[in-house]
């Protein structure tokens, strides 16, 4: 099955897109086959996937440095939510090295106090450095997080998953 009918497959599941809209949505980018390749685009500045580029919750939004100005503004316009552009421990993959929610967030564990400052300023949140996932730095690819919970990898440690918890405002 391919994404589009896994799409189709849930709204016909919940009985329509209205009943969808605020748990899942599709975009499709023009020309794009599934993960690379096709007439359109299908890298982003050569480096990485999108969701590793940027990190946000309902009130700010961190962008890569790597993401061109035009686009930044277009990425802004579409959440509707303010951004900044800065890296995260020396890194242009901020949405890899920060997890967010409307509650708190964890970051890279070689995050700079200035960077760990500037994101509680802009997600307006407080939060907790950290890894995960048995000593990865890169918190984002190991945890997903919303203001309900958080999905760990299964080697993550009890020590970890306490400034987890701490961070995202358990």
């Amino acid at each position: 099955m391919n994404t589009v009918q896994y799409y189709e497959n849930v709204v016909r599941a919940m009985g329509g897109a209205s009943k969808i809209t605020n748990s899942i949505r599709l975009f499709m980018v023009p020309g794009m086959n599934h993960c690379r390749g096709g007439a359109g685009a299908d890298t982003f500045d050569g480096i990485a996937a999108l969701g590793n580029l940027i990190a946000l919750n309902e009130n700010g939004m961190l962008l890569s440095p790597s993401i061109e100005k035009r686009q930044q503004k277009e990425i802004e316009r579409f959440f509707g939510i303010p951004a900044q552009s800065f890296t995260i421990a020396g890194s242009d993959l901020v949405g890899s090295g920060i997890t967010c929610t409307k509650q708190g967030f964890i970051a890279h564990p070689k995050i700079l106090q200035k960077e760990f400052n500037a994101l509680k300023k802009l997600f307006c949140v407080s939060g907790k450095a950290t890894s995960v996932n048995y000593g990865d730095a890169f918190v984002g690819n190991s945890v997903l997080a919303n203001a309900y919970g958080a999905l760990v990898g299964t080697n993550t440690t009890p020590s970890e998953l306490l400034r987890i918890d701490e961070g995202l405002g358990g």
